[in-house]
Formats: structure tokens, sequence, C-alpha cells
């Protein structure tokens, strides 16, 4: 139970689908004849149904996109994580000590300070877990992951400001499954494809162009994709069976799409951008028929070659 509780976070609302991936990727959705994903629905209906969670927004189809869950209870469920070592939060810019280090292998830092981790924080090699919640403050850290490459599976920074250097070195975090980034830089090194384990990938920032590269495409271990903007590459590509969701996938007039697409065997939903030169994006509208599994399509409108700033969502 509290492996299911623990990732909620206080306050209004928690997103089921970050839910779910933490979820997976932490081993605590057991596979069966359904899909992970379904599996891990399932569980959330079942805390939903027992009145432990409850349901914070529902979309137009009638599914449940978030869910809260009472501060008190929340504040219950941390203590007790962390009395049976399960889970530290971390509330403030203190030092850890070397005992908590030591029993938890889970850590979610809420901390005010501009400046976290360094010679401040010091986690050991068997930390599992790694998330820094969402505040106001968007701190900056500092911090030498590989110190903990052999076990970390969750890592969680898209709520915090990073080196470069500090991304340069997540090639060495080759047992990651989740990954969520914000980045103030324009680029994410090649060597990210290391990551042969990694099954959701999640880079948010400042900049709308982020420079890409062509690697992502080789980890075939990924089952949720969100970058923005996602551009389409030109050349051989891994076929992408367990892709499941892919979002803000910029489709330009022209392109060969059509190959890119049939890569995609299982994917169920997404959301693209159609891209135009201004004077042609009129008669320019793609072919999804080749994803035979997809589920969920938003298609978003651009005149502009490379704007993924104004455009319109068609339901």
């Amino acid at each position: 139970m509290l492996s299911l509780f623990c990732f909620s976070s206080r306050g209004p609302e928690s997103s089921c689908s970050k839910l779910i991936r933490l979820w997976i990727a932490e081993n605590f959705v057991e596979a069966g004849s359904k899909s992970l994903e379904m599996v891990a629905m399932d569980y959330l209906m079942d805390l939903i149904r027992s009145n432990l969670v409850m349901v914070a927004k529902i979309n137009f189809s009638g599914e449940i996109k978030a869910v809260h869950i009472h501060d008190l209870m929340h504040e219950f469920i941390l203590v007790k994580a962390k009395n049976v070592n399960f889970l530290l939060r971390i509330n403030d810019g203190g030092t850890l000590s070397l005992a908590s280090e030591a029993r938890c292998k889970r850590v979610n830092i809420l901390a005010p300070c501009q400046v976290l981790l360094g010679d401040r924080f010091c986690f050991g090699r068997n930390i599992n877990t790694l998330r820094f919640l969402p505040n106001v403050n968007s701190p900056f850290v500092d911090y030498d992951l590989t110190k903990s490459r052999e076990h970390l599976r969750v890592l969680d920074l898209g709520s915090v400001r990073l080196h470069q250097t500090l991304v340069d070195a997540l090639q060495f975090l080759i047992h990651l499954k989740y990954l969520q980034l914000r980045i103030y830089f324009l680029e994410i090194p090649r060597s990210i494809c290391n990551l042969k384990e990694l099954e959701t990938f999640i880079v948010t920032g400042e900049y709308n162009h982020i420079n890409i590269p062509n690697t992502i495409w080789d980890i075939t271990s990924l089952r949720l994709l969100h970058i923005s903007p996602l551009y389409i590459i030109r050349g051989e590509l891994e076929d992408l069976h367990n892709l499941q969701t892919c979002s803000d996938l910029v489709i330009f007039p022209g392109m060969d799409y059509q190959r890119f697409m049939k890569r995609f065997h299982n994917l169920l939903k997404l959301n693209c951008l159609l891209s135009g030169s201004g004077t042609t994006l009129r008669y320019f509208f793609p072919s999804f028929d080749s994803l035979i599994q997809l589920e969920s399509l938003k298609i978003g409108v651009s005149t502009a070659v490379v704007d993924v700033g104004s455009h319109i969502v068609v339901m």
C-alpha cells in the first residue's frame, strides 16, 4: 500500500499518468494478461473505490486524469514510510544524515533553497528513486549522480535547473526507467541512447527549440516519450514496439512520415503538430492508417516551419 500512496503529491492533485509511470518504473506493477498501464490503472481504481484517494479531474470522455489525497492521510503515510525506511521526504535545505542515507532507497525533496545537493546532500549507492517535487523557487542542482548509478531507477528533475555537466553524466545511469528533465540549455547529449532500459522520458524547459539527437530513437524500451518539439529523423529507425505514448511530434509536408509511423506498432496515444510553409498547409494532412492500435489523436496546426508555440488543438 505504501508503494502506491507515496508517489501521490500533497496538494490539489496528482497526475494519474505520472503516478502510473512511477509505479511501473519502481516495479510495483505485476505483469499479466493486461498491459502494465492497464494493471496500474486497476490499482488506482481500487484506491478510488476504497475512498483512499479522490478523483480531482476528469476529461470530456470521462477518463480520470488526476486524483488527490487528503492532507492528513498524506502526512500519516509519509511518517509511516519514513519509519519503515521506505521513503524519506526532505522539506528543507538541511543536511541528509548518513543514517537516513543508508536505510532509505527513495528520497523526495521539497526544499526552498536555491542551491541543492553538492556537499550538502550525500546519497548512497543503493538509492533507487530521487525526485524533486515542484517548488516555487526552482532550485539549482549540482550533484554527482554517477555515485548512485548501480541502482537508480527513477530520476525526476522536472522541477529543478541542472548543470550541463550533470546532464552529460546521465549516460552512466544505465538502469534508469523513468527520467524527467527541465532544461535551460539547447542540447540533449547523443549518449542518451545508453539508457537501454528507459521507459519514460519527459523533457520540458524554457526553450521552444531543443536539439534532440537522432539517437533518442535507438531507445527501443521507451513506452512514453514527451519532448517539445520532437522531430522526425531521416534514415533507418529501430522498431519501437513498446512505445505507447508520443507527444509533440512535428510533421512537415513532403516528409516520409509514413515510413516513420510504421515503426510505432503499438502506439496508443499521439499528440502531433502539422508544421507547414504557410502556403501549402491547407492541402496537407497526413494519413495515420499504419497506427492500427491508436486510441487517442491530438493534432496541432502551425503555418510556421518550426513554430511550436502557437498551435491549435483539434479534438
